[in-house]
Formats: C-alpha cells, structure tokens, sequence
C-alpha cells in the first residue's frame, strides 16, 4: 500500500482508528482481518499498543487491471483504555505506529473529489494534522469538532462507516 497514513483518536473506553492509503492498481484488494485488543488475537504478554492487522491482496480473476492508484479508507474501533499508541501492520508486517491524540484538537472535513467519487456526498471529519490522500479535498475547517459536525450535518450525508473488514470508501473519521 502506497501513502499509508493513520489517526487515532480516544473517544471513552474506545480507540477510533481511520486508516488511509493508495492500492497499487483496480486488482489490488485489502481488507481489516483483525485487530488487538477485541479480536482474534492473544498474547501471553501485552505487546504494549493496540494493533490493527490488514491483509493486501492481488485479485486473481481474469480481469484487466486499470494502472492507476486506488484510495482505500477504512475507520474502525479499538475496545481499548489503556494503550496510547496502535500499531498498523500490512500482511503481518509492521508498517505504521501512530500515537493516540485526544478529542480536543482542531478538525477538518473533507470529502472524496477524485477517482470513484461516490454520488451521496459523504464528508469526513479528521484531526487537522492528519494528511489525507490527494484524491480528497478540504471543504469545511480547521475548526474545533462541534463546528465541522454542524457543517457535515448541514452540508453532507451521513459520514462513511466501514466496520471492521472494509475499505474503499470515505473514512467515517470521528463524528
């Protein structure tokens, strides 16, 4: 995966993870196969972050692959109160760690406006220090959290959600 970028943000006893990056080209795939804690995974001594495990594939079914880089989003939750960092691994290698930030940073909301746009107008919401990939743009901020969540609810549909698995969406981002 190419431009791998992550936030996290702690919102009570929960890790809100939004995860971005380009895929390679239209037959590459990749999807949330796990998470710690909360998943499938045990370790007889905690590895001291919260960890998001992503498997990336290339599609074998006969198709032509168009040569372009594909944005692949996807925003998750962590059951999780006491790690401040999550470590994100690629085919069970360790690619990213990302420090766990509070709520009370600035925002920005941005929308999808390049590739498969999708016609519903999703906005999402994420930390202004947060890099989202070119294919979206700025269209509200940075503000503080309560002012970009009146801007999505006046200006845009429903945030995207991708619950754990997913991808390939607008990032639900945290509102």
């Amino acid at each position: 995966m190419y431009d791998l970028n992550a936030f996290a943000v702690r919102k009570g006893n929960k890790i809100e993870v939004t995860i971005s990056g380009n895929l390679a080209d239209s037959c590459h795939r990749a999807i949330v196969e796990d998470v710690y804690p909360g998943g499938n995974r045990q370790y007889v001594r905690d590895p001291g972050e919260a960890q998001v495990f992503i498997k990336e594939w290339v599609a074998t079914t006969g198709s032509v692959c168009a040569m372009v880089l594909i944005p692949w989003a996807v925003t998750l939750d962590i059951a999780d109160t006491q790690h401040s960092t999550v470590g994100i691994y690629i085919n069970e290698e360790k690619k990213l760690t990302i420090e766990v930030t509070k709520e009370d940073e600035t925002y920005k909301v941005y929308e999808l406006t390049r590739g498969t746009v999708p016609s519903d107008g999703t906005c999402s919401i994420v930390p202004a220090s947060f890099k989202m990939p070119s294919a979206y743009t700025v269209v509200f901020g940075p503000e503080n959290h309560k002012a970009c969540a009146e801007y999505v609810l006046r200006h845009c549909k429903s945030p995207g959600k991708s619950d754990f698995g997913g991808g390939s969406e607008a990032p639900r981002g945290i509102l």
